[in-house]
């Protein structure tokens, strides 16, 4: 059964914890955040940052569920889920929900989710509530039978930025919620992974056009999009948007055109995420 979601700050109590969580995610930034959602519930939350790493997490040790993202390196999420459903048949091992990570709110995505072996999918940049809901839709019993999925849940649309705001207030407000009296300011984390992590991704960028290569171009504007979201620069999370979808179709010349103006976009970006973290 789907279990409604919880307000933010709440719900942690309807869930049978503890739980103990597989969270494959290759995006610093995303799994700090996610990190810091699942210890603030409770959860026994084990980080892996590719597919192969989490197979070999899965095949040490049980776990209640697994939050799969689904683009990363080395070994995508798609390939992991579909690599562990064949091995857990091999072993008559029960069956370990899998919720999809994407920052894809596209429904060719879904379907290759369910295609994969996953069961559910929370798009990004999500709320502690939204996670929660998700955890608690797939421990209603101690396993879910093979093959007993349900719809993929849809993705909700980003909300839009108010004119002339760089960083989303909404999103903010999101990191500062999970403040805790004798913890590390979450926040202040997520922006200094920001500020050490954003030109990184700007170079990697810069050097796949140069490279006119499309595959690395997508993997890194994707990447990029969903750490902007989640830090509320909704605008440039747009213009990687943009990027990823002209390398999706292989059209380096038009990624370019974008790529040629973040850099202004990112400065404006650190410069308001510098004013945040003197206000901590």
């Amino acid at each position: 059964p789907t279990l409604p979601a919880a307000p933010d700050g709440a719900g942690a109590a309807s869930l049978p914890l503890p739980l103990r969580i597989l969270l494959v995610e290759d995006n610093a930034i995303n799994q700090e955040i996610a990190l810091a959602m699942l210890e603030d519930s409770g959860c026994a939350a084990t980080p892996a940052d590719n597919g192969r790493r989490a197979l070999a997490l899965w095949e040490r040790q049980p776990f209640d569920v697994i939050l799969m993202d689904c683009q990363m390196p080395e070994m995508d999420g798609f390939e992991a889920t579909r690599r562990l459903r064949r091995m857990e048949a091999q072993q008559g091992r029960a069956r370990t929900p899998i919720i999809a990570l994407t920052a894809n709110a596209i429904l060719g995505d879904r379907e290759l989710c369910l295609d994969a072996g996953m069961d559910d999918y929370l798009a990004k940049p999500y709320t502690r509530s939204a996670l929660l809901a998700a955890l608690a839709r797939w421990r209603a019993t101690p396993a879910v039978a093979a093959g007993a999925q349900t719809p993929v849940t849809a993705a909700q649309p980003l909300p839009a930025v108010a004119g002339g705001d760089i960083l989303d207030a909404a999103a903010l407000q999101n990191l500062r919620a999970m403040r805790r009296p004798g913890r590390p300011d979450v926040l202040g984390r997520i922006i200094d992974l920001f500020y050490k992590d954003a030109p990184r991704l700007v170079g990697l960028l810069e050097v796949a056009a140069e490279a006119s290569d499309a595959a690395a171009l997508q993997l890194a504007a994707h990447t990029f999009k969903s750490s902007c979201a989640n830090v509320g620069a909704l605008g440039l999370s747009a213009t990687c948007r943009e990027i990823e979808h002209y390398a999706r179709g292989n059209d380096v010349g038009g990624a370019l055109r974008h790529i040629r103006d973040i850099q202004q976009e990112l400065d404006r970006v650190l410069a308001a995420l510098a004013i945040e973290k003197e206000a901590i």
